[in-house]
């Protein structure tokens, strides 16, 4: 994902990462859970990278879901928060998440 690169450079200011998150996303991807995806990357990658007292890493992935609902709640409808929450879930295995679907792209 491009827009995590503004975790990387701009990882020591949230307000930072999270606007220019939000609009790289929405320059090809404008969708509302295509815009809760890049978000929730770059959270994570801030979090990380500031070396938070989160040596929990369920904890952390809470609170990036927490996190990017709060922020894109008007925009996501009760169904999109729900797919967002199934799709970050810890327990979520690579096989469930069906990756390889072969009549899409990524």
């Amino acid at each position: 994902m491009r827009c995590s690169a503004s975790a990387l450079v701009h990882f020591r200011d949230i307000e930072k990462v999270k606007s220019t998150a939000i609009s790289m996303c929405k320059v090809t991807h404008f969708d509302p859970r295509c815009v809760a995806s890049c978000l929730a990357v770059c959270l994570a990658s801030t979090y990380l990278l500031q070396a938070s007292t989160e040596d929990d890493i369920e904890i952390l992935i809470d609170r990036v879901q927490k996190e990017t609902i709060y922020i894109l709640d008007d925009q996501l409808t009760s169904e999109h928060k729900e797919e967002f929450l199934w799709y970050t879930h810890k327990d979520r295995t690579l096989e469930e998440l069906n990756l390889d679907e072969p009549r899409s792209i990524g």
